[in-house]
């Protein structure tokens, strides 16, 4: 675990150290613990730039960081706003209800939203707004201007704290609608955002030309596996092979295709039989697949797109009449001998497996 993550898990543990704080000085009055929370609050809004600092500065920016970073400014802003927008006085002032809604609202609809967009795409891409980050900082001056109790009395600090407040309000809803306009870019890209398609679309896949024939030789590969290993085709003379490609993992139709396979698994072990699946996706979005669905068979990474190229599935696509290029739905099956005994250029996932598993014999 780098320096930046241990950083950051450290101002994870004092949010509930401030809450805890907060809560005793509203109880009890008593000026030690409102200080002891001003100062885990102020501590870890601190370490929010003392990790981005250390990640970028000694290269130790990870995917575990990208997930605990935004997490940590989370956790730490909502619990202050929720300690907040309870009537505290005369200990706290009170955050606007409109504050707190425009906060919450926006993070609860970044959640929804994450959900979707990783459910039909497969992979989140969330790119940072500067408006996102003028909201955090007004919304952190907006929790210490009540922690430092500098909006009591009215005056020029409880001017202040509401043009703070305003502007944290702003600012959030603004970076809300930005990232739903950016989440809304990325399910539009992909087809499953489309109508769907007819009873007619649905049951007949569009079968491709395929220079490949039953009887040629197998075009041989040596790639990149889950799980961290490597393989070659040639190790697997003498046992039927069934190598079957698909357009993107963690997918609907790919989803289905997979635990359709993974659910005859047991049949295709029996007769000797060997299940690869393989697209253009990493090593590390295989595992995530692998480990998701319990899938008990390799998958292949063809990042560089050589094996489909020498297949020849990949190539441009259509779907509802967008056009796109990527991999096409195939399936081969290699005989002991090494050379293609069949081949599927039209594949129904839910029912693909059973097909494959009549034609080995």
């Amino acid at each position: 675990m780098t320096t930046a993550n241990k950083i950051t898990i450290l101002r994870i543990l004092l949010i509930p150290f401030f809450v805890v704080e907060a809560l005793y000085y509203v109880k009890s009055g008593n000026e030690l613990h409102r200080w002891v929370a001003l100062g885990s609050f102020g501590l870890a809004a601190i370490l929010d730039g003392v990790d981005g600092f250390v990640a970028r500065r000694f290269h130790q920016i990870s995917e575990l960081g990208t997930i605990l970073d935004p997490l940590a400014d989370k956790l730490l802003l909502v619990s202050a706003i929720i300690v907040l927008s309870r009537d505290h006085r005369p200990e706290f002032g009170q955050l606007p209800m409109w504050f707190t809604g425009a906060v919450l609202g926006r993070d609860a609809v970044i959640v929804l939203g994450v959900a979707v967009i990783h459910h039909f795409v497969g992979k989140v891409h969330v790119k940072p707004r500067l408006t996102g980050k003028i909201a955090t900082v007004f919304q952190m001056t907006t929790v210490l201007w009540l922690l430092l109790r500098w909006d009591a009395g009215g005056g020029t600090g409880a001017r202040w704290f509401t043009f703070c407040a305003v502007a944290a309000a702003v600012c959030t809803v603004a970076s809300g609608m930005l990232y739903v306009w950016d989440g809304m870019r990325q399910l539009s890209a992909h087809p499953s955002s489309s109508p769907k398609p007819t009873n007619q679309q649905t049951t007949m896949a569009k079968e491709i030309e395929l220079k490949l024939k039953t009887g040629d030789p197998a075009p041989g590969f040596t790639v990149a596996t889950s799980g961290g290993g490597k393989i070659s085709l040639s190790d697997y003379l003498g046992q039927h092979v069934i190598i079957y490609f698909y357009p993107r993992d963690d997918t609907p139709g790919c989803t289905k295709e997979a635990c359709a396979f993974r659910d005859h698994f047991a049949d295709f072990k029996k007769k000797g039989a060997v299940v690869f699946g393989v697209s253009t996706d990493s090593v590390k979005s295989h595992d995530k697949f692998v480990e998701k669905f319990k899938l008990p068979f390799t998958l292949l990474a063809d990042e560089d797109k050589k094996i489909v190229a020498a297949y020849g599935v990949w190539g441009e696509k259509s779907f509802m009449g967008r056009k796109f290029m990527g991999t096409n739905r195939v399936t081969f099956l290699v005989g002991p001998d090494g050379k293609i005994k069949h081949i599927w250029p039209a594949v129904k996932p839910e029912e693909h497996a059973a097909e494959v598993l009549a034609a080995i014999g």
